[in-house]
């Protein structure tokens, strides 16, 4: 009897090493990804707006099209490495995207799945695209992401399930402050509210749990009603309006109406979550459902919610489906623990498989993009920035504002950047649509204002390059009026020898600060 014991004893060190391991293979990817991942016109928003929040009050002085929480947040890590701002929003999306990862793997371990199934699934679950997009880029998903998996861990309870007022506040609050990072992660949260409510209906729990997870959302919104109560209208507009009117007429601007129908979105949905082993995890649920716990319930809840939170915003691109694969992968270990023998190894060697010729696939881009450039993107991209720095010091500025519509260029450059560009070219491509004392009041600019408000209060410099023809952008180039302008009034242009940036550059005049 005491040879098995003494053997367990010994290969407990290894596996904790084996699980150590994975864990930090897991960290080294989600950070080599953040490296190299190409840079996405998607990410310059939401760099601005952290950039801008710093020193100025978002929506009052600049717009912003989202819920508030992450540039509040994320303002207080600018300058913790000089001059490589953007790599460091780049990084902590990948911190908190890890900490999605823990707080999946906690909540399984608390819903009694064994450690390596619990740890399989959260290897699948970082071996999705939608994943490591999310995960690698300066964009607000992978915050919300981490509050979701917070709250899950909160809730899941083997013993007593659903019996504890503080949990289910603590729980709202988080889900609150992840719709507050991003409104649709409001949905997996009224998901969660319905079932809890049908539990009281039920005469499964009290209406107090209910109750207190509405009063936790409540207190996790402040943020964003506090900012309401103080511009309702920019934060209608960036909330809400932009989304829901101005993005659905820049698709139909540029013929893709093809894009935004729900059909479009069911059939895309099975295709993102192909790219990986989310797919693996869906069928395996579909199969596996009646044997799932009781306890497993809230997670059900949160998935239906973050399915919903995907159809949503139209057109439907695959990192709006990240609500969705906190709990789809914790009910994923669920399904695994419920299989035996064979079964069990080979839905575990198809998950793994699928997870790591995502990962290389996904990994390879990057890399032949680096091999293309001869730096990582993110790094490209902060080379550029000190570029556009050099060479405006070069000419004498030791400060001032810098226009474009790719904010990522200029927030390392030592230079301010131009707040009414805030937006990158979210706003200015459907600039149109609003009345031109409508835009300076949200502090925007669009094709129709843009001659006058550059005229009125003209830039040290005007970025562009990323921003012409290509992609979505058929019916215009924006960043054509940018060039237009800036040359018919004489600005110096220099090419970038690292990447496309054009620079422009305005002569410095006698009564011009040094």
């Amino acid at each position: 009897m005491t040879e098995p014991a003494n053997l367990s004893k010994s290969v407990r060190p290894f596996a904790r090493g084996i699980v150590a391991a994975v864990w930090m293979l897991l960290a080294l990817t989600l950070t080599g990804l953040a490296l190299v991942t190409v840079h996405s016109n998607d990410e310059d928003q939401y760099v601005a707006a952290t950039f801008l929040a710093h020193s100025d009050t978002m929506y009052a002085k600049f717009l912003y099209l989202q819920t508030p929480l992450q540039p509040y947040l994320f303002r207080h890590l600018l300058g913790i490495w000089q001059g490589h701002d953007f790599l460091i929003l780049r990084l902590s999306n990948s911190v908190c995207a890890f900490i999605a990862l823990v707080f999946t793997y906690a909540c399984q371990r608390k819903l009694q799945v064994p450690d390596r199934l619990a740890l399989i699934s959260v290897v699948a679950m970082a071996g999705c695209v939608l994943f490591q997009f999310s995960a690698s880029v300066a964009r607000n998903d992978a915050l919300p992401a981490a509050l979701l998996t917070i709250s899950m861990w909160l809730i899941a309870d083997h013993a007593q399930p659903y019996r504890n007022g503080h949990v289910w506040l603590a729980s709202g609050l988080l889900l609150g402050l992840a719709a507050c990072a991003k409104i649709t992660f409001a949905l997996p949260g009224g998901a969660l509210g319905m079932w809890l409510i049908w539990q009281v209906i039920s005469g499964r729990t009290a209406w107090h749990m209910p109750f207190s997870l509405a009063l936790g959302a409540m207190a996790g919104l402040l943020p964003l009603i506090y900012a309401a109560m103080l511009e309702p209208d920019a934060v209608l507009y960036g909330v809400w309006e932009a989304a829901a009117h101005d993005t659905t007429a820049w698709y139909h601007m540029n013929g893709r109406d093809d894009l935004l129908s729900l059909s479009r979105s069911l059939f895309m949905m099975p295709i993102y979550l192909a790219q990986g082993p989310a797919l693996v995890a869906v069928a395996l649920l579909a199969v596996r459902w009646r044997k799932l716990p009781a306890e497993s319930q809230p997670l059900v809840a949160l998935l239906i919610g973050g399915l919903l939170a995907a159809l949503v915003p139209s057109p439907m691109w695959r990192q709006y489906l990240l609500p969705a694969l906190p709990p789809l992968f914790a009910l994923f270990g669920l399904a695994l623990t419920s299989l035996a023998g064979t079964t069990q190894r080979n839905v575990v060697r198809l998950t793994l498989g699928v997870a790591l010729l995502a990962t290389a696939s996904n990994l390879g881009d990057g890399l032949h993009n680096w091999w293309q450039t001869g730096l990582p993107n993110a790094l490209r991209t902060t080379a550029e920035a000190h570029w556009i720095g050099d060479q405006l010091r070069a000419q004498g500025w030791r400060g001032g504002q810098v226009a474009t519509l790719s904010p990522s260029l200029v927030i390392d450059s030592g230079f301010d950047l131009d707040r009414r560009f805030s937006t990158g070219s979210n706003v200015f491509h459907t600039g149109h649509l609003q009345s031109p004392a409508r835009l300076e009041a949200l502090n925007a600019v669009g094709p129709q204002t843009i001659y006058a408000a550059l005229d009125n209060r003209a830039p040290i410099a005007i970025v562009t390059g990323y921003e012409g023809r290509r992609g979505n952008n058929r019916a215009m180039a924006p960043d054509a009026w940018l060039d237009a302008w800036a040359e018919s009034r004489g600005y110096e242009r220099v090419k970038s020898p690292a990447g496309d940036t054009i620079l422009w550059i305005r002569a410095r005049g006698a009564d011009d600060g040094v």
